[in-house]
């Protein structure tokens, strides 16, 4: 356990945090443990209680990031490590999970010297430990389709089509997939060149940092366009994610709030050129990590994920909203935002239709969303300032959001008319 503080004023903040905590009032007691950590940033045990705050309302990005902060200031700390276990879990990470639970365990006395409140602590984080444990082996099937060889793409469809599309001056999906399919393929060649070498003991890499932009730019033109068509996709993905975020030192710990936070910081320091690439790698990360939780069936893990991007988008688009577009970055347009809104309201929607247990969001969330999406499509059409636009861009940012809100919208009350009638 952490040596007790000494900083009076510290220890009244996190006494009122624990105390709205247990109200069940936890945004109020986050903000006191906040207020606690301000006065004395080196106690463990603020993060911890924090961190706990994150875990009550579902914000488990931050929850690890201050779980993490705990166990660097104490590492015989268990509760930091229970909780930055339980923040793992969350988001799908079964590895770090058992490793966070194996530490909290092993921070613990013997059980020959256990007290019994300890002894409940340890059977609870036995039970975690074998919750993830379970987790870990049991087979996850990736969701999609699935095409045999031989099989024609999407895209290859599309090509074939093109021509004939363009002459009869038709618009159709055909240029949206095609469009969508060449920035993820120019990504993708840019990743599988990655090479990772290792110099005096030291990882090192050697590739070209801008494979990330061009896969999300893909996926949020048409989700369709993301496919796997090697055995080390996923491999090769992970490695050039690592090596961006060390490029442009994005931040690979804590969620919207922890963000929000660290980029003012940046911005005074070193100025709109280390800010830029480090928020724009962070949030198409954060994208990336979306979707594969939603192809692994992991919903609630991303739309942790899609929510912060989103959360993250608007705050920087409201705050920096005279900020130019080559400074702040192309995240902030309103484009690039509803396109990461339309993802996450694909999420909400899957969530809701597969009955998904304990969401933090309800069926009207999802409506209100919807409601944002269209208003806001149709309040800033296509304009001059937004320069030569191709069709299969203004039908990614344009139209197929705005008709997606509309259809899940209808869904909605379709749902409800015929439950009123059962």
């Amino acid at each position: 356990m952490p040596t007790q503080p000494c900083n009076s004023n510290a220890e009244f903040l996190k006494s009122q945090g624990n105390e709205l905590y247990q109200k069940g009032q936890y945004q109020a007691a986050q903000r006191k443990f906040t207020d606690a950590i301000k006065e004395d940033p080196t106690n463990a045990i603020y993060y911890a209680n924090r961190a706990a705050s994150c875990l009550a309302l579902k914000e488990y990005l931050d929850a690890a990031a201050d779980a993490i902060k705990a166990t660097k200031l104490d590492p015989n700390y268990s509760k930091a490590w229970s909780r930055l276990a339980s923040a793992t879990y969350g988001l799908g990470s079964w590895a770090e999970s058992i490793h966070a639970w194996e530490m909290a365990l092993e921070c613990l006395p013997l059980q020959k010297q256990s007290l019994e409140t300890e002894e409940k602590l340890r059977n609870q984080f036995t039970d975690g430990l074998k919750k993830s444990q379970t987790a870990m082996i049991t087979p996850q099937k990736i969701s999609g389709i699935y095409v045999k060889q031989g099989q024609k793409m999407p895209w290859e469809k599309a090509a074939a089509l093109i021509q004939e599309f363009a002459d009869a001056r038709k618009i159709s999906s055909g240029f949206v997939i095609l469009q969508a399919y060449g920035e993820f393929k120019e990504g993708v060649e840019v990743m599988k060149q990655i090479t990772k070498h290792c110099v005096n003991g030291m990882t090192t890499w050697l590739g070209k940092p801008d494979a990330l932009v061009n896969i999300t730019n893909g996926i949020m033109r048409d989700p369709r366009s993301f496919h796997i068509d090697c055995p080390d996709w996923i491999l090769k993905f992970n490695e050039q994610v690592i090596f961006e975020a060390q490029f442009f030192k994005a931040w690979v710990h804590g969620g919207s709030k922890t963000i929000k936070e660290e980029a003012f910081k940046l911005l005074k320091q070193s100025g709109w050129d280390a800010v830029k690439p480090a928020l724009s790698t962070t949030v198409r990360a954060w994208l990336m990590c979306g979707l594969m939780a939603t192809l692994r069936g992991q919903y609630q893990t991303s739309m942790e994920y899609y929510s912060r991007v989103v959360d993250v988008l608007d705050w920087g688009s409201h705050i920096w909203q005279n900020v130019p577009t080559r400074n702040r970055g192309v995240i902030f347009e309103r484009t690039f935002i509803r396109g990461a809104k339309r993802l996450q309201l694909s999420a909400m929607h899957t969530c809701i239709t597969k009955k998904v247990n304990n969401l933090n969001f309800t069926i009207n969330d999802m409506v209100v969303l919807c409601h944002k999406i269209i208003t806001e499509t149709d309040a800033n059409p296509p304009s001059a300032a937004d320069g030569e636009l191709d069709v299969g861009f203004m039908a990614s940012f344009w139209m197929y959001p705005k008709g997606e809100a509309l259809s899940f919208v209808l869904c909605t009350f379709l749902r409800v008319y015929w439950s009123s009638l059962h």
